[in-house]
């Protein structure tokens, strides 16, 4: 069922980007890792996390010298989801961010970008000294979210 619906998702994102319409939206899927940084950490990574993230964007029109200097980039809004799949220890993870995606190379065929935001993030579940002390990774479920 998991894998039917992160395929779904996938294919989704190819096909949910709006036109050449001054506001735009998109909806793209996530797939990843977590990366344990320290040894006391690995047992909170049981597997692969799945994301969703929603967003509402303008494409730069070139009005302006900057937009044409950076390459015409996209400016806008996201909503990320990220399922830690271990709920009773990480939770899940949630952002709000305004970003800038600047395209670093493009072809007919190929587009390669950079990615950058800055804004909140919310964990479900966090450090308790009493009822998730083991969660040694987040100490709030307010938190500062970067995006590269």
């Amino acid at each position: 069922m998991k894998i039917r619906t992160l395929f779904f998702l996938f294919l989704l994102s190819l096909f949910a980007s709006a036109g050449k319409d001054t506001l735009c939206w998109s909806l793209t899927a996530h797939y990843g890792f977590i990366m344990p940084h320290h040894e006391s950490m690995r047992y909170l990574i049981t597997s692969h996390v799945p994301g969703l993230e929603f967003s509402l964007y303008k494409r730069a029109t070139g009005k302006k010298e900057w937009e044409r200097s950076f390459n015409y980039p996209e400016k806008g809004i996201s909503i990320l989801y990220m399922d830690f799949m271990n709920p009773e220890e990480a939770g899940k993870g949630f952002a709000l961010h305004p970003y800038v995606n600047h395209p670093l190379y493009e072809r007919k065929d190929f587009r390669l970008n950079l990615k950058t935001g800055i804004g909140i993030g919310f964990v479900t579940k966090h450090f308790d000294r009493i009822e998730n002390h083991k969660n040694n990774t987040m100490g709030s479920g307010l938190n500062g979210f970067v995006q590269l």
